[in-house]
């Protein structure tokens, strides 16, 4: 990924932490990786078959993390 779509992708990512709860940061990944699939085929597919897993934390209540962070 060129360094400023990395920058871009990364800023993004730290929005997505911020969700509520893990539905809406699910929505909001799957939405950044359709922005990129096109230009990153290989790096989206890797990402998009693993959202659950790099998600997991939203399932989480508020204040639990805040503590894990």
């Amino acid at each position: 990924m060129a360094k400023e779509d990395a920058n871009l992708f990364n800023k993004e990512l730290e929005n997505i932490k911020l969700s509520r709860d893990h539905d809406e940061g699910k929505a909001k990944l799957e939405n950044l990786c359709s922005q990129y699939k096109n230009k990153y085929p290989t790096f989206i597919k890797s990402l998009s078959s693993k959202i659950d897993n790099y998600l997991c934390f939203l399932r989480y209540p508020e204040e639990i993390r805040r503590r894990m962070q």
